[in-house]
């Protein structure tokens, strides 16, 4: 009998063994039960991100729920089939219904893999396709409205339109109505951060006096202006440099390299279960992100460093000498706010959590004019901005950090579709130029070939 190395660790013994285990979980090679290989794949997963193990956990719990107590050998393609349809029938979305599929089918191919089966039960079972969203693209002055906009405005309730005390001071649209925005967990009337009604009455604690007795207060009043430019440097960074929100959170001081006016992105910061986890980017890769000079600018200010002038702060030379990088150390907890300085933290220190800003964001998004708009969508706009600038390809998936140049051009195919129509431009241009010039070739026997085809007539063709 095989011995166990360490609680949690799998060991699988040599072929012709008939156990194999993970953990303390033996597993019966002659007919194991689905819950049983279950348990083994997942606790060989030794690859992925904490954040997509707690999807695979999360999806587990529902294909368990289903297959646990079967014998792998048992299940058939049709049970899998017949299973997919009844979930979506109960009304599971596409994106979720795929990763369900995902964790049976992988669960399923382990069991193939070592030989439990012949086939994989799940393969080729139709799953429905899922709506997809339409990107997003900002222009440069939608980006510096949003920018100018963000944790600027704040909700009252939509009831306060009947106070006569609070009319003329809601945020209007072009039509002249006031902006209506609803956001998670809030809906009302967009008013500015500091606007109260008439003599600070009619509102509450919490919309009248209590802001102008509370938040008006210097002090509060410098903080509260100091998250503003925070949310607001954090914009232009999303929409200019095209970071994902959690690279945007792991950045320090170290990150800056002024003098090559780059962004060395190494980290990524996710939230799992509430928590928050510092680890390397996505597909594990770190990247170099060129930085335009007004907003290298604000990025320096922020992390303290003073201006652009006189400064040299290369990679890992940042405030108090912390390298902010993870290398290969894997994942470890973000509660190290203390040790380091994060370029847009939270007031303990820690990394700015994306659920932290969505409100203010969303907000912005109304008061521009686009309620629909994610804070995803300005890395789209990124890659918008870069392929208007006339990058290739090559650069653009750089920036981005996609895994190949293959996939920048499967996610944003619809900005390449003006390429096409210039592709025809030039080639109607090279086709005039030719027939301006009367250029002809002379074939074999002294045939003249033309744009009319052979010219079977001419002297030259010998009157064919």
């Amino acid at each position: 009998m095989p011995s166990v190395l360490k609680e949690g660790h799998t060991h699988v013994e040599a072929k012709g063994s008939s156990e194999m285990y993970s953990g303390n979980v033996a597993v019966s090679k002659e007919a194991p039960l689905f819950g049983q290989l279950a348990e083994v794949w997942i606790n060989t997963k030794i690859d992925i991100k904490p954040s997509t193990m707690a999807g695979y956990r999360s999806a587990l719990k529902i294909v368990l729920a289903r297959f646990e107590t079967q014998p792998v050998t048992s299940i058939r393609h049709i049970e899998v089939a017949t299973w997919m349809k009844e979930l979506s029938d109960a009304g599971y979305s596409a994106s979720h219904l795929r990763q369900i599929y995902n964790v049976a089918h992988g669960v399923l191919e382990f069991a193939v893999r070592d030989e439990l089966v012949r086939r994989n039960a799940a393969a080729g079972v139709g799953l429905p396709r899922g709506a997809e969203r339409a990107h997003h693209y900002l222009g440069y002055s939608q980006i510096e409205a949003l920018a100018g906009c963000i944790g600027r405005f704040r909700l009252v309730p939509e009831g306060f339109a009947a106070l006569p005390e609070w009319r003329g001071r809601f945020v209007c649209g072009t039509d002249g109505r006031p902006v209506v925005c609803r956001t998670k967990g809030a809906s009302g009337y967009v008013v500015g951060r500091w606007e109260v009604g008439v003599g600070g009455v009619g509102a509450g604690a919490g919309y009248g006096a209590g802001w102008q007795g509370g938040y008006r207060r210097p002090a509060v009043r410098q903080r509260m202006d100091a998250r503003v430019r925070k949310l607001s440097t954090l914009v232009r960074l999303l929409g200019y440099c095209g970071l994902r929100y959690g690279e945007a959170a792991a950045l320090d001081a170290s990150c800056l390299d002024v003098s090559r006016m780059r962004l060395a992105v190494r980290s990524s910061v996710t939230e799992v279960g509430g928590r928050q986890i510092l680890g390397t980017p996505k597909n594990h890769q770190s990247r170099s992100v060129p930085v335009p000079s007004f907003l290298m600018e604000e990025l320096v200010r922020l992390a303290g460093l003073g201006g652009l002038v006189g400064v040299g702060v290369g990679v890992g030379e940042g405030v108090g000498g912390v390298a902010g990088s993870m290398g290969d150390h894997g994942e470890r907890s973000a509660a190290l706010g203390n040790r380091k300085k994060y370029l847009f933290s939270s007031r303990n220190g820690t990394p700015l959590r994306a659920s932290n800003i969505r409100k203010d964001f969303d907000i912005a998004a109304c008061v521009i004019g686009i309620p629909s708009l994610h804070i995803h969508d300005l890395r789209h706009t990124a890659a918008s901005l870069a392929v208007s600038s006339g990058a290739v390809v090559k650069a653009v998936q750089r920036m981005l950090g996609h895994k190949s140049a293959a996939m920048t051009l499967d996610v944003y195919s619809d900005l390449f579709d003006d390429d096409l129509d210039i592709l025809r431009g030039r080639m109607e241009y090279g086709w005039s130029a030719w027939k301006e010039s009367g250029e002809v070739l002379r074939g074999t026997g002294g045939i003249v070939v033309g744009g009319d085809g052979v010219d079977a007539g001419s002297e030259a063709n010998g009157g064919l």
